[in-house]
């Protein structure tokens, strides 16, 4: 089976597999710590619920697309990496390949659970937008989704990703 890795044509060596899920995590990651900064400051309690619910929805729609987007870019790419392949021919190789392949195929399961979040975003949302009245205490709520969301699924396809570009070097 043919490797995985993309060939430089300048210099003959090959641009790992596993790059371009890193790249793609970690702006996935970046953006999941910018938007929990970013709402942070709506747990004081001066800012109003209207005014949060407005936020909300003006901000669900360009995170969604942006977090969309770069999940198809892993998945597509985590896929690539999931197949390395040896193409040295030894041993050592051929179980750098096996490591780098199976720290992918954990990166790409980890990717795929940040959607079993799915529900229970949209119900914060709509929650929020039905009772703006209501909106900061389902805020805090969300926060909380948010930050556990994270740390259970984001950081460690990031990480697994990032072992996988190491098994490759």
């Amino acid at each position: 089976m043919a490797s995985s890795t993309a060939k430089s044509s300048s210099t003959g060596r090959r641009i790992p597999s596993a790059l371009v899920p890193v790249v793609s995590t970690s702006l996935n990651v970046g953006m999941a710590l910018g938007a929990w900064i970013t709402v942070i400051p709506f747990t004081n309690v001066t800012y109003p619920g209207p005014a949060i619910a407005v936020w909300f929805q003006d901000f669900f729609k360009p995170g969604f697309i942006g977090i969309t987007s770069l999940s198809a870019v892993t998945i597509a790419s985590g896929i690539r990496a999931a197949r390395t392949r040896d193409v040295s021919g030894t041993a050592e190789g051929q179980a750098r390949a096996k490591t780098a392949s199976r720290w992918a195929i954990a990166g790409l399961v980890f990717t795929l659970i940040h959607f079993g979040f799915g529900n229970s975003v949209l119900g914060f949302m709509d929650r929020i937008l039905a009772n703006p009245e209501l909106a900061q205490g389902e805020m805090a709520g969300w926060i909380k989704l948010h930050t556990v969301r994270t740390l259970t699924t984001d950081v460690p396809a990031w990480l697994c990703f990032v072992a996988s570009l190491l098994s490759e070097l």
